[in-house]
């Protein structure tokens, strides 16, 4: 790196990290973030104390000792329903009204409230009257042992996977594989939307201003576009790792302080140990963290370079921010759909929509890491990066072409006709 495009470097990284925007939401995100892992989960471990009375009103006499009082409702029989249960005044927050055999006629059973029906409640009573009507039909058919039969026939297989490796055999892990592959899928489609926006929004601003004016007289433009690009980068890459760190803290301090394990289910998340982080850890073990590290900074890198060069140049041509949406739009709809086909494609990652996409260079940077934790042949990785990287070189050879021109051009929106002029210069 010469040293003008160093220089280049260290002026847009000081610019930007000095920035009390950039401070504000480098030290802000992970408390949002945190908020957002954590503010659901506290809110569905708080239940109402308040005991709710539920009147049971059973016609036909066999399933209101099926439906027992909880926490959250106390289900009480009662013989009829009466006017004052309909009243503001009343006691009795609903009425489970069953008006007759729910064996022959399944439809005979009703919900009643001068509010909206829980969906919990309903959820529940559906529940209990089921096991109920289950429980009669056995009765009647009056078959010894028929319901320990039935158990018995419903009794579900649980199919083991397993990968055959060099090393042997390992269980295969396609859920954590799925986690894996998704949450570096976002990572690289945020940094390079975000950043690869912002290359944009520094060139459109010193075009604006009329700096670059000064600058490229004593600095290449070429120089000064991959100084840009690479300062910006360093400058995501510094922010992401305080996020990292800080979100990593903060998570660790809440998790101590409450408990709470936010990999459990809510329901259990108050009581949950560090056996489950455990498991997971041994699991993410078993994956292929060198090659899944290494291809994932060799993608990170490719497609920041390839979408940063090109809206560079983008910004080097128009005159305001306004005028960068014409351009933006289309890559915002090819990123848009890179993230579409990696959230499907994680589903069946050998599929001809994975597949395709993992080799195409404006797609494969986001939908190859969805593959990769799910193992994929060194020859359709060699061929991805090979086509990713050999188009990263010819756009920033296009878009060094037209930055050199567009950013001292002033007061005209340019076509794709004036970029192939520039590019013939």
């Amino acid at each position: 790196m010469s040293n003008k495009i160093w220089l280049v470097v260290q002026r847009e990284f000081a610019t930007r990290a000095r920035k009390k925007s950039f401070i504000i939401m480098t030290i802000l995100m992970p408390f949002l973030m945190a908020g957002l892992i954590f503010l659901p989960l506290l809110l569905s471990l708080i239940k109402d104390s308040e005991q709710r009375t539920v009147a049971v009103v059973d016609n036909s006499g066999l399933y209101s000792s099926a439906i027992k009082s909880n926490e959250q409702y106390l289900f009480v029989p009662t013989e009829n329903m009466t006017p004052d249960m309909r009243s503001d005044s009343t006691d009795v927050y609903a009425v489970v009204n069953i008006t007759g055999d729910l064996v022959e006629h399944p439809t005979k059973a009703a919900i009643y409230s001068r509010q909206e029906v829980p969906s919990d409640l309903r959820d529940y009573v559906n529940s209990a009257l089921t096991e109920a009507v289950r429980q009669e039909k056995f009765r009647r058919y009056n078959i010894p042992e028929l319901n320990n039969i039935i158990d018995d026939i419903q009794q579900t297989v649980d199919v083991a996977t397993v990968r055959w490796t060099d090393e042997g055999e390992q269980e295969s892990l396609t859920d954590v594989a799925t986690l894996v592959g998704m949450i570096l899928t976002f990572l690289i489609y945020m940094f390079v939307l975000s950043y690869g926006a912002m290359v944009m929004q520094s060139v459109i601003e010193e075009k604006t201003n009329r700096i670059v004016e000064v600058m490229v007289s004593s600095i290449k433009p070429l120089q000064l576009l991959f100084g840009k690009i690479i300062g910006v980068g360093l400058v995501g890459l510094f922010q992401m790792l305080i996020w990292g760190l800080l979100l990593s803290s903060i998570v660790g301090i809440i998790t101590a302080v409450t408990g709470i394990d936010v990999g459990a289910d809510p329901a259990t998340a108050a009581a949950a140990t560090d056996d489950g982080a455990m498991e997971l850890f041994n699991q993410l073990a078993t994956l292929p963290i060198a090659e899944i590290v290494i291809l994932f900074v060799l993608y990170f890198i490719g497609g920041y370079l390839l979408y940063a060069s090109m809206l560079a140049a983008f910004g080097a041509a128009v005159n305001d921010q306004q005028d960068s949406g014409q351009f933006m739009m289309p890559v915002m709809l090819v990123m848009v759909f890179a993230f579409y086909a990696g959230f499907y494609g994680a589903q069946n990652p050998e599929g001809p929509l994975a597949f395709w996409t993992s080799f195409i260079p404006f797609t494969s940077s986001i939908v190859m890491m969805v593959r990769i934790p799910f193992g994929v042949p060194f020859y359709q990785i060699a061929i991805s990066v090979a086509t990713l990287y050999a188009t990263v070189f010819a756009m920033l050879w296009v878009s060094a072409k037209i930055y050199r021109i567009g950013i001292l051009i002033y007061g005209k929106k340019p076509s794709f006709k004036d970029f192939y002029k520039w590019l013939r210069y």
